[in-house]
């Protein structure tokens, strides 16, 4: 089953309170999250139809919307957000996948918006294997830091406005890479293109200090919130250049392929067996909270 196979072969979408097939889904040439990147939005695996990650990932876009002045209605809590994945699961045939949840500011108007209430669209896609099975290929890793992400709030949150990742993908395909870290204006790692990073260093696991321009990243809090069942150590710190190439192990994180072991950085050489290791920990662990 690929992206756009689906029951009867509809794609089903939920967008402002309302379920309908994807096709009579429109924007107006005057939407906020297409003309200035109004917004923010958030993606997750699915299991079983169940997201167990998914209160990490709405506390994010509430923080996000607070930050941008996006009202947030008063039925927006964890249960309504779930139960509609759940339906769209139901409606598609698909027990795992990615489900993606994007919020915008509603109406239209110029740099001053006409309106600050929201509009909300959930869709779901399915993948044909759990990605927390695979122990993942080699992955190579490289620095772009031709525009250093400012170190503020909203860096922390998922909006609508993707360029320095946009750009860092580019750079990574050009330059051979499997992906890149991402700096901030401290010389110091944010992020990678759609992940985060930890290390391993005589058997303790470091990842990224908050508030370090990076995105805040759901499976980088799942794993700080439940390290000891994971039975490892994490600390967060500020962390350099060198620290990655002194590490033992390097790995990236995020809400979809949750660990993806780096094999190469510049030119050191990585093992990945105690990544492998937390890997199949993490699937374990996701597949309970699923249950």
């Amino acid at each position: 089953m690929n992206e756009r196979s689906f029951i009867n072969n509809v794609r089903m979408i939920f967008y402002n309170e309302e379920f309908m097939e994807a096709g009579a889904f429109a924007v107006t040439a005057g939407n906020r999250a297409f003309k200035y990147g109004d917004g923010v939005f958030e993606t997750a695996l699915f299991i079983n139809k169940k997201v167990p990650l998914l209160n990490y990932n709405i506390n994010r876009l509430k923080k996000g919307m607070a930050l941008l002045g996006i009202e947030e209605p008063s039925n927006w809590n964890l249960q309504h957000f779930a139960s509609i994945i759940t339906k769209l699961c139901e409606q598609s045939d698909i027990e795992n996948g990615r489900c993606k949840i994007t919020i915008w500011r509603s109406g239209e108007g110029l740099y001053l918006p006409v309106t600050n209430t929201a509009d909300c669209l959930i869709e779901i896609f399915p993948q044909e294997t759990n990605p927390l099975i695979s122990k993942g290929s080699p992955l190579v890793l490289g620095v772009y830091d031709d525009y250093p992400k400012m170190i503020h709030p909203l860096s922390a949150c998922k909006t609508s406005n993707a360029i320095p990742y946009i750009l860092a993908a580019n750079y990574a395909k050009q330059n051979g890479f499997d992906d890149v870290l991402l700096l901030n204006t401290n010389d110091e790692i944010a992020d990678s293109i759609s992940s985060n990073l930890f290390i391993v260093k005589n058997n303790t696991c470091y990842t990224t200090s908050a508030m370090n321009g990076g995105v805040e990243g759901t499976m980088q809090a799942y794993i700080l919130a439940n390290a000891a069942s994971l039975g490892i150590k994490v600390d967060r710190i500020p962390m350099s250049i060198s620290d990655v190439m002194s590490a033992n192990e390097v790995m990236l994180t995020n809400a979809i392929s949750g660990i993806k072991p780096v094999t190469q950085f510049q030119d050191v050489v990585f093992k990945n067996n105690f990544a492998i290791e937390l890997l199949g920990k993490l699937k374990w662990l996701l597949e309970q909270d699923a249950k």
